[in-house]
């Protein structure tokens, strides 16, 4: 059977918030986001690129592009479609990425966070330094050693020696208090993948009225999906 003119398939299953601007005063193209989710109880998974972003009152619009299923740092990134699920969230940021891609977010990336900055802020859970497989005997570490990995704080970079702790110590932490290690170590861990998405639209400034605005959400085929108003 033909499917009718004015049928809509993705049409209740993902939603668009109302842009937000965290640059504190600032007009900058990467605090400016805005939010799709979908629904709780979808069935299915949704391709969310080749979506589009429009203003209804000036026109101007955006479409998603594709981005990094698991982003590795120090490497050029495959792009692949992006898919949401139920529940899931992309944050569609205005401006560039800070990594150079779109991402989807895991429990590594805090450590990405000491030395770039991502709106909105990106939370990380990375697994326990302490936690990760310690050298076995003869070549334990020491007390002071594990004494300090104990108190070493999570999503934290070890770039540098300290001259307080072995030669042994410092290795184990340069090698394990990193993001590529923990990729390589936690990428199979069932809570590794985060339900979100930063999306970035890698625009110079920013697209959406901060009032008397309407932005559409758009199919491939350019019909409206959602919007929202204010």
């Amino acid at each position: 059977p033909e499917a009718s003119a004015n049928f809509l398939p993705l049409k209740g299953k993902i939603y668009l918030s109302r842009p937000t601007n965290y640059g504190y005063g600032t007009n900058t193209a990467n605090y400016e986001y805005l939010t799709l989710r979908t629904d709780n109880n979808l069935k299915e998974k949704i391709r969310i690129t080749d979506l589009k972003l429009k203003s209804a009152a000036t026109g101007v619009g955006a479409t998603i592009n594709q981005g990094a299923y698991l982003y590795f740092s120090g490497q050029i990134n495959a792009a692949q479609d992006i898919y949401l699920g139920a529940g899931e969230t992309a944050y569609i940021i205005t401006g560039r990425s800070p990594v150079g891609v779109s991402f989807r977010v895991n429990k590594c990336m805090g450590y990405l966070t000491k030395n770039q900055n991502f709106t909105p802020y990106l939370y990380g859970n990375c697994p326990a330094i302490y936690n990760e497989p310690l050298p076995k005997a003869p070549n334990q570490l020491n007390d002071k050693c594990l004494d300090y990995i104990q108190s070493f704080p999570a999503c934290s970079t070890f770039t540098t020696g300290k001259l307080e702790l072995s030669p042994e110590c410092n290795n184990f932490l340069i090698e394990k208090a990193n993001y590529s290690y923990c990729v390589q170590n936690h990428k199979n861990d069932k809570d590794f993948y985060q339900p979100d998405w930063r999306v970035y639209l890698s625009r110079g400034e920013t697209m959406w009225k901060s009032k008397r605005e309407t932005i559409e959400l758009l199919d491939q085929n350019g019909k409206l999906i959602d919007s929202v108003s204010y």
